[in-house]
């Protein structure tokens, strides 16, 4: 997930997160609140991902991504 998260960063287009992305820091936040997400996967690799988690004001935060060779292809 963090690997993925990383390379849509990379864009600069798609997310709000500007890269560099810290992929280990990333991974372990996701690890922290798997319980929250949702992946997509096509050929046992990882696509795109739906991400759910509170903000610390008290609100969820909802993240969705998907990998660009796979945009416009139906994973969204």
């Amino acid at each position: 997930m963090a690997e993925l998260f990383a390379a849509v960063a990379g864009e600069r287009t798609g997310i709000l997160t500007e890269p560099p992305v810290d992929i280990d820091e990333r991974a372990v936040q996701f690890a922290r609140t798997a319980a929250g997400s949702v992946v997509a996967v096509a050929d046992g690799q990882l696509i795109g991902m739906l991400h759910m988690e509170a903000s610390r004001y008290g609100f969820g935060e909802i993240g969705m991504l998907v990998g660009r060779d796979w945009r416009g292809r139906g994973p969204g």
